[in-house]
């Protein structure tokens, strides 16, 4: 495997463990319904859904699915992967705000795996379009 494809597995891996903590520590810390059913049959349906207008909930779905997402470096498309990584730009702000924690440790401990959710992201952006120059270099 060459380098570009090792960093690109690297970053896919550390996302993968960066979506297990997301949706461990998020569980923990606000106790989401533990069981959510969705229906597929409209594209309406997780919007409708009202379990899904819980920030909480929206936020151990984009882990889920960011967790399912990486759980294959070498299945995985970087491009959907980094699609994943905006929602979790927005979702855990919106969280955030919308519920916000009892203490300061909660929020700063999420803001720093939004921090390195974004930063894998953006590596994993970079190294997906062979046009971008790398970080360092020219």
């Amino acid at each position: 495997m060459s380098s570009h494809g090792r960093r690109i597995a690297r970053d896919l891996g550390r996302l993968h463990e960066l979506a297990r903590r997301l949706f461990d520590f998020v569980s923990e810390e606000y106790r989401p319904v533990t069981e959510v059913t969705l229906h597929l049959s409209a594209c309406t349906a997780v919007a409708e859904n009202p379990h899904c207008s819980d920030p909480v909930v929206r936020t151990v779905l984009l882990a889920q699915m960011l967790w399912y997402a990486t759980r294959d470096p070498a299945a995985a498309n970087p491009r959907h992967v980094v699609g994943l990584g905006l929602f979790a730009d927005e979702l855990i702000p919106a969280l955030l705000a919308e519920r916000p924690p009892d203490g300061s440790v909660t929020a700063q401990r999420l803001h720093e795996i939004r921090g390195e959710i974004d930063y894998l992201c953006m590596s994993l952006a970079i190294a997906a379009d062979p046009g971008i120059p790398e970080f360092g270099r020219g």
